[in-house]
């Protein structure tokens, strides 16, 4: 049975939300970035819809599929359990760029002793704010990261993956809300493949009213980095950036196994 958790995020989504019906959700346009990490076997395409990380578990309840950008509601959709998570491993949190120097990849050696396994690091991988759902009321909490700010991250496995969550050094700003849809169809997501699917929405300016909503960049992940997810309405310049540290990557990971 589908589930939706109502709250209205601005007075121009009330009507369309107070309607009992998925159908109700308007994704709007893809803005997805390709990560230009895949594989061409089994599951794996070039795309972001049917694919994890190479390495890791081929399964629908880990893949982050598609960012949406319907005026200033952003949207994402995965077969991943946003809420309540996978096997153990939660939702990480979902980091904002507003001025094009977001990356992501291997984690840079500041001169401390690297482990494997996760770590925070003093580094905001040039991403402006994070946000960290509480499923519980529908709210999340948004940080605003300087040079100071420290992410949790992981080594050695699934590094392209990082940043996974905020750790501290930001600044608490305001929070805000959220809309969280369960249980959708394949019809309902613009036709992702899956069968059953999850979507998290939430208003952009509610973060920041001289917010530019064709110019910021999106990055997601589960906390075990199992999938990979960016989006960003202007994708030329930051996809040359994901490619180039994607093939990277991908040389790294053929070394490497991931299990859960």
């Amino acid at each position: 049975m589908k589930k939706i958790l109502q709250i209205f995020l601005t007075s121009i989504l009330t009507v369309g939300f107070a309607v009992s019906s998925v159908l109700a959700l308007d994704l709007g346009r893809d803005i997805t970035i390709f990560d230009g990490i895949s594989s061409t076997q089994n599951w794996y395409g070039i795309n972001e819809d049917q694919e994890v990380e190479p390495g890791c578990v081929a399964d629908q309840v880990w893949d982050l599929e598609g960012f949406y950008l319907n005026d200033s509601i952003l949207t994402m959709v995965g077969g991943f359990d946003f809420e309540k998570g996978v096997k153990g491993e939660p939702s990480g949190d979902l980091f904002i760029d507003i001025n094009g120097d977001a990356r992501y990849g291997a984690v840079a050696d500041t001169g401390s002793q690297i482990v494997n396994g996760y770590q925070d690091i003093m580094d905001n991988f040039g991403y402006e704010y994070a946000i960290h759902f509480n499923f519980t009321e529908n709210t999340y909490d948004l940080f605003g990261l300087t040079s100071a700010s420290t992410v949790s991250v992981y080594y050695d496995q699934n590094e392209a993956s990082n940043p996974l969550s905020y750790a501290d050094g930001g600044q608490t700003l305001n929070g805000g809300i959220f809309s969280y849809y369960t249980g959708l169809d394949d019809s309902e997501v613009g036709w992702l493949q899956g069968g059953t699917h999850n979507a998290i929405s939430l208003d952009l300016l509610s973060i920041n009213q001289d917010f530019d909503l064709e110019k910021f960049t999106a990055h997601y992940t589960m906390y075990c980095g199992n999938d990979n997810l960016m989006g960003s309405p202007v994708p030329e310049p930051a996809s040359m950036i994901l490619f180039g540290t994607g093939l990277m990557g991908l040389a790294a990971l053929t070394r490497r196994k991931f299990y859960f």
